[in-house]
C-alpha cells in the first residue's frame, strides 16, 4: 500500500473517531517523514540522472558485447563484470550440475525481457509495430535500482576506458 493511501485512511479513521488523536499524530508524522524522504531521494535521483539516453546507450553497447569484453579483459575487470551482471555471485548446484544466479542486473535484465519479447513477435512483424517501452516490465522504468545499475555500468565502461 502507497504512503500516500495510508495518509488519507489513517485521516479518515480519524476523522470518524476510529483513532485517537496521539495516535492519529504520532503515524500521521512518520508517514509524512517517510513522504519526504522519498520526495527528496526521487528529486535527487532525477537531477543525477540528467542524460538517461547516454547511460542507457553506453549499457546498450556492454551488453551488446558482453563476450567480447570478456575475452578482452584482463581477471580484475572480468571480476567486476562478474558483480556488475551477478551481484549476489554466481553458484554452482551440484544437484543439477550446473550454475545458477540468485539475481541478475536490472539492465540486463531489461535487455533480455525486450528480447525475448521481440523473439515472441516474431520476425514477421515490421519494426513500426514495436512499442519499445511496452515491452519492459513497468516495475522497472526509473525505477531507483535501474538507474543505480546504469550507473554501474557507465562506472565500469570508464574504468575499462570505454567511451
Amino acid at each position: 500500500m502507497s504512503i500516500l493511501l495510508t495518509i488519507l485512511i489513517i485521516e479518515e479513521r480519524f476523522a470518524f473517531g476510529e483513532v485517537e488523536r496521539d495516535i492519529y499524530e504520532r503515524v500521521s508524522n512518520k508517514l509524512k517523514e517517510e513522504l519526504t524522504k522519498l520526495d527528496t531521494s526521487l528529486a535527487s535521483m532525477q537531477k543525477e540522472l540528467s542524460n538517461p539516453v547516454k547511460f542507457i546507450d553506453k549499457s546498450l553497447e556492454i551488453c551488446s558485447n558482453l563476450a567480447a569484453l570478456w575475452d578482452s579483459s584482463e581477471c580484475s575487470h572480468r571480476k567486476q563484470m562478474q558483480e556488475l551482471f551477478f551481484p549476489e555471485g554466481i553458484l554452482y548446484d551440484k544437484k543439477i550440475s550446473g550454475y545458477r544466479t540468485e539475481n541478475i542486473n536490472v539492465v540486463l535484465e531489461v535487455i533480455t525481457s525486450i528480447s525475448n519479447k521481440i523473439k515472441e513477435i516474431g520476425h514477421s512483424a515490421s519494426q513500426k509495430n514495436f512499442d519499445l517501452p511496452a515491452l519492459v516490465d513497468p516495475r522497472c522504468h526509473l525505477s531507483n535500482l535501474f538507474i543505480e545499475n546504469l550507473r554501474k555500468m557507465e562506472d565500469f565502461s570508464a574504468a575499462l576506458g570505454v567511451s
